[in-house]
C-alpha cells in the first residue's frame, strides 16, 4: 500500500513538473520566435533567400550581424521588416548559407551566415519601416561594406565593419557610432545630434545641410583625410588637429583661439555644436556652404 502511494505521489510530481515546463515553454515562445532558413550554393552558382515580412511595433530594436558580407539597409516599400541574402560560390564544392531571424519582445536579430572560404561573395539587403520610431539599429559585419539609408526617429545607430567602407545617409541623425578599420566613412544628412565616426586607414567625410547649433561630432582617423562640410550659418565650437598634414577653412566666418597649419581651435559664428577632428597622417578641410 505504501509503495502504491509513493508511486502515485511520484506520478503527480512528474505531471506537475511537465505542466510547469510546458507553461514555461509556452511563455518563452510568446516572447521569442526563431526562423532559420538554409539554402544551397552549388559550385559556380548564385542563390538568394527572402525572409518573412515582420511588422514591428514602435520603438523596436534591430540587430544585423554577418561575416564576409556587404550589408545595405534600405526603407521598405510596405513598411515591414524583412531581408534578402544573396551569395555567390566560385568554389568547386557545394556550400550553404543561412539567414536566422530571432524575434523577442520587440527585438529583431538577423544573422547572416555565409561560407567563410575564398571565392564566396555575399550581400544582404535589410528593409526597415520608414514610418516607425526605432530604439536601436545596429549593423555589424566583417570584410564587407555597410550602406545605410536611415529613416528619421531612430534613437541610436551603430555601424561597424572591419575591412570595408561605411556610407550613412538620413535626414536627422541621433546618437550615431560608425567604425571601420580599413575603409572610408561617409555621412550625408541635414542635421545631427551626436555622431562619432572612427577609422584607422581611411578618409572621413561628412555633409550637413541645415544650420547646426547644438550636438556633437567626432571624426578621427590615423591614416587619412577629414572633410567636414556644413551650412555656413551654423554655430560651431571646433578643435581640429593633424600631425602630418594641413588644416584649412573655407567659406566659414570664424574666430580662432589658435590657428596654425596643423591645428585650429576656435568658433564659427557664435559657437555652439562641438566639433572634434583628429588625424595623424592626413589633411583636414572645413568647408562652409
Amino acid at each position: 500500500m505504501n509503495q502504491e502511494r509513493r508511486l502515485l505521489t511520484t506520478v503527480k510530481v512528474v505531471a506537475l513538473a511537465l505542466v510547469i515546463v510546458s507553461a514555461s515553454v509556452e511563455a518563452y515562445a510568446a516572447l521569442s520566435s526563431t526562423s532559420l532558413s538554409r539554402f544551397s550554393l552549388y559550385p559556380y552558382s548564385t542563390a538568394s533567400y527572402n525572409t518573412t515580412s515582420y511588422s514591428p511595433q514602435a520603438n523596436y530594436s534591430l540587430y544585423v550581424t554577418a561575416d564576409n558580407c556587404a550589408i545595405e539597409v534600405l526603407p521598405s516599400a510596405d513598411n515591414t521588416l524583412h531581408a534578402t541574402l544573396q551569395a555567390s560560390n566560385s568554389f568547386f564544392l557545394k556550400s550553404f548559407a543561412n539567414i536566422e531571424v530571432t524575434e523577442r519582445a520587440g527585438v529583431f536579430t538577423f544573422d547572416m551566415i555565409t561560407p567563410q572560404w575564398i571565392g564566396t561573395d555575399a550581400s544582404a539587403f535589410v528593409y526597415i519601416p520608414g514610418n516607425l520610431p526605432a530604439h536601436i539599429i545596429s549593423v555589424v559585419t566583417q570584410n564587407g561594406a555597410l550602406t545605410v539609408d536611415a529613416p528619421n526617429h531612430i534613437n541610436s545607430i551603430t555601424l561597424e565593419t572591419a575591412n570595408g567602407k561605411v556610407n550613412l545617409q538620413g535626414d536627422i541623425l541621433n546618437n550615431v557610432t560608425m567604425q571601420t578599420t580599413n575603409g572610408n566613412l561617409y555621412v550625408s544628412s541635414t542635421s545631427f545630434y551626436n555622431v562619432i565616426a572612427n577609422t584607422v586607414n581611411g578618409n572621413v567625410e561628412t555633409h550637413f545641410g541645415d544650420r547646426i547649433s547644438s550636438g556633437s561630432l567626432s571624426m578621427t582617423t590615423t591614416n587619412g583625410n577629414l572633410e567636414f562640410y556644413v551650412n555656413a550659418a551654423s554655430n560651431l565650437t571646433i578643435t581640429a588637429s593633424t600631425v602630418n598634414g594641413e588644416v584649412s577653412i573655407t567659406g566659414l566666418t570664424y574666430t580662432a583661439n589658435q590657428f596654425t597649419s596643423r591645428q585650429f581651435v576656435g568658433t564659427v559664428n557664435s559657437g555652439g555644436a562641438t566639433i572634434n577632428l583628429t588625424t595623424v597622417n592626413g589633411d583636414i578641410r572645413l568647408v562652409g556652404s
